[in-house]
């Protein structure tokens, strides 16, 4: 089952199953903007030599991609961040990890059409969560956990996204 509204400039979508258009997707939808990698696997990345070569970068404990183009290699894993970025973010960025809450989600916990009983306690996480986006601007975000969530101010990510799950 998939999930979405809006808040403010962004749309969002959560899916309670695998999204495997994502990297694809992704690349597709944002050309020439940075994959900053906060999470892979619940933790840090560090690219390989190889990556290297093909001019990804670490900024403090973020994996930055090189300006994003067809053909580019994500590394994905379970439990991974990602924003999408228009600019390099600053080397001390380190923002809060919210893929590894567990049960992360961006519905509501008053949503009436799903059973949230119990989830009260994502209340305050989804609070700070909203206030890092509005803080941090990206592009889009994605996590890839308990269930994937996209957040994109690109109404035709996210539509691309529900369309080829």
């Amino acid at each position: 089952m998939i999930q979405s509204g809006r808040r403010g400039r962004y749309h969002w979508l959560v899916s309670e199953t695998a999204l495997p258009s994502l990297g694809e997707a992704t690349v597709r939808f944002h050309p020439g903007a940075r994959l900053c990698i906060t999470a892979y696997d619940s933790g840090p990345i560090q690219p390989w030599p190889e990556e290297e070569g093909l001019g990804w970068t670490t900024r403090g404990s973020v994996m930055m991609s090189p300006p994003l183009a067809g053909g580019l290699h994500i590394p994905q894993d379970d439990y991974d961040e990602w924003y999408l970025l228009n600019e390099p973010p600053r080397p001390d960025w380190r923002p809060e990890i919210f893929v590894n809450y567990s049960g992360f989600s961006l519905v509501p916990v008053d949503d009436p059409t799903s059973d949230r009983l119990g989830l009260e306690y994502l209340v305050p996480i989804q609070e700070r969560f909203w206030a890092q986006i509005e803080q941090i601007d990206p592009a889009s975000y994605i996590a890839i956990g308990d269930q994937d969530v996209v957040v994109s101010k690109h109404r035709e990510f996210i539509d691309h996204i529900r369309d080829n799950k």
